[in-house]
């Protein structure tokens, strides 16, 4: 079951990628992109905001209470990913916020949900990316 939610997960990051590959594309086609540029960033931080909430769901989906160490490293994934998005996204304020926002709230959320002590120290870490 979980190979598949990966398999499942993985196509889903396959098809937002291509997404804005294609995005990308129509861009450098477009007649219009010099004089229509906010039509083009709002396309921008869509691809963003989607790519953001991809990320994020590693958080709701592979979440595993039983083994701490791949709780710890998806938080850490999850928290470098939306921290190190700045150098992506960091051009265009509003796709940086759509990418990095959307992200961390699902692992904090997993992680604060569960008992246990270590878990909230978890979920504070996916949040850190914000200070």
């Amino acid at each position: 079951m979980p190979t598949l939610r990966l398999i499942g997960w993985a196509l889903v990051v396959l098809a937002v990628n291509l997404t804005r590959r294609a995005l990308v594309q129509a861009y450098e086609r477009a007649p219009d992109r010099l004089s229509r540029p906010r039509r083009w960033a709002r396309y921008y931080t869509v691809g963003a905001a989607m790519s953001g909430i991809v990320w994020g769901s590693v958080g709701l989906l592979f979440f595993n209470e039983n083994n701490m160490t791949v709780t710890a490293y998806l938080c850490i994934v999850v928290a470098g990913m939306a921290g190190g998005s700045i150098a992506t996204y960091g051009s265009w304020r509003p796709a940086y916020l759509m990418f990095a926002l959307p992200a961390p709230p699902f692992a904090a959320r997993t992680c604060c949900g569960r008992a246990g002590w270590s878990t909230p120290s978890l979920g504070r870490c996916a949040c850190s990316c914000w200070c």
